[in-house]
């Protein structure tokens, strides 16, 4: 049955494989022979859209004069997109009403809107094409634009450094990079560089390069819980304080192997380097700049809504040498395991206003002071007050819940609470209570910019170590034609 209608229940499956076709089951009524619902999904579609899966029902609709029409009722859909090479999932639901059939000022309204300045879209074997405004007529635009440049100029702060840090510079997005249908999404703004480069076969399989180079230093320090060699600001041993920089390099292979299930390996370079602080003893001896083979694999579900991600990674470093006071000298691991995992749901409650949560864990085996995690603004995880390169854990628990709407049509806000416990081996086998609240919003500007921030203030947790609570990233785009 469907919506209470007894129906034949027919499957869906294309005869031709190796492209985009729909796949699923359709509910015919089993009296009248209407449609009463489709519920169909599609992988490797030759854009962004990983997978498209979506059920659309329909119902009887009088036109007033004794007619009925068998119309649809409301989509719902669940999408996989790629984006600077990561997967996320995308829901949407849309729902018709106020069905007027056959009206005699149909064509008259249809002129308005067409003399309107309104943007409006025409479905064609290509996909949505706009009807662009030319003096009094709408053409059709038959090349979609595949690549948007803009300027970005911003600002960061969160401690590490007593001033805000400028960022200027720009981000490329290319749909169909040199007409091979990759894509390429690079953002280069002042201190930081990301680039991926990736590309679908079939409908299954994605290939991608990545490569981030990052300036900004992280402050790793030690915190010690008694005996200090030296001892100047609280617990902490700025005789071991330690500028750090990681630059990485690497490949990734993903498999759609069902419209829910996806599996990812995957195989990085890192490059880290190390300086000496003002403070820095100079009995302490700096680990040698090195790199570390990062190999690892990623497993992620989608269904309802509901997205679960689990990782594994095996750190193996390469030509290292131990670090620490001449006498004794630290421990070294040559090789380490990190791993996590992050179940979350999101949920809509009216036009462009949702909530939802976000379960996570983060762990790992034979980690040392420069293998743990240190949380930073652009990288996962985060842990709200803490800025970038400051602490570092072993273990990290982690849940929040946001919700988020839109004011007047144009500007997007979303709050959230986030609680953390984390730990230091180093320091103490207690896990320590973090937690912080966070805003984001995103607001057109003039002169047709966009413009991102996040606020973040830390309500809890090692405040006494850091230079301030709160922290922002505040970044305006400016598309060029």
């Amino acid at each position: 049955q469907a919506g209470g209608v007894l129906c034949y229940v027919i499957g869906v499956e294309p005869k031709v494989h190796g492209e985009a076709l729909y796949s699923g089951k359709i509910w015919i009524d089993g009296a009248t022979f209407r449609e009463v619902k489709q519920s169909l999904s599609q992988r490797g579609l030759k854009s962004n859209v990983v997978v498209n899966d979506e059920t659309q029902n329909f119902e009887l609709v009088p036109d007033g004069k004794g007619n009925q029409f068998n119309l649809l009722r409301s989509i719902s859909a669940q999408q996989t997109l790629n984006a600077a090479g990561r997967d996320f999932v995308l829901q949407r639901t849309v729902q018709f009403s106020d069905y007027v059939i056959n009206a005699p000022q149909f064509s008259d309204a249809l002129a308005a809107e067409h003399n309107s300045q309104d943007p409006m879209y025409r479905d064609t074997d290509n996909g949505l094409r706009e009807l662009r405004k030319h003096g009094s007529e709408r053409v059709l635009e038959e090349i979609s634009r595949k690549r948007i440049t803009s300027i970005v100029v911003g600002a960061m702060y969160e401690g590490t450094f007593n001033f805000p840090i400028p960022i200027a510079g720009l981000s490329i997005a290319d749909f169909d990079y040199r007409h091979t249908g990759a894509q390429l999404s690079t953002f280069f703004a002042g201190p930081l560089l990301a680039s991926d480069l990736s590309k679908q076969y079939g409908t299954k399989y994605r290939l991608a390069a990545d490569l981030a180079l990052s300036a900004l230093p992280g402050e790793n320090r030690i915190y010690c819980t008694a005996n200090c060699t030296v001892n100047k600001n609280g617990n902490e041993d700025i005789g071991e304080e330690v500028w750090t920089w990681e630059e990485d390099a690497g490949v990734r292979a993903s498999w759609q192997a069902t419209t829910h299930l996806s599996l990812t390996a995957s195989s990085y370079l890192a490059y880290n380097i190390f300086r000496r602080t003002s403070d820095t003893s100079s009995l302490f001896a700096l680990p040698r700049n090195g790199v570390a083979l990062l190999p690892g694999v990623e497993v992620k579900f989608t269904d309802k809504g509901y997205l679960f991600t689990a990782q594994g990674t095996r750190g193996e470093r390469i030509a290292w040498r131990q670090f620490g006071y001449t006498s004794p000298s630290q421990p070294l691991e040559s090789a380490y395991t990190l791993y996590n995992a992050d179940l979350n749901k999101d949920y809509y409650f009216r036009k462009f206003t949702k909530g939802g949560w976000d379960l996570s864990y983060y762990g790992g085996d034979q980690l040392d002071r420069f293998s743990r995690y240190s949380p930073f603004l652009f990288s996962q995880p985060r842990l709200h007050g803490i800025p970038s390169g400051t602490d570092s854990f072993d273990a990290i628990a982690m849940t929040n819940a946001h919700y988020g709407f839109n004011m007047m049509d144009f500007i997007k806000v979303e709050g959230m609470y986030s609680y953390a416990r984390a730990r230091n081996l180093s320091e103490s086998s207690h896990f320590r209570k973090f937690d912080g609240v966070e805003t984001n919003f995103n607001v057109a500007g003039p002169m047709g910019t966009l413009v991102q921030g996040t606020v973040s203030y830390a309500l809890d947790g090692n405040i006494a170590r850091y230079n301030s609570r709160w922290g922002f990233l505040v970044m305006i785009f400016k598309p060029l034609r």
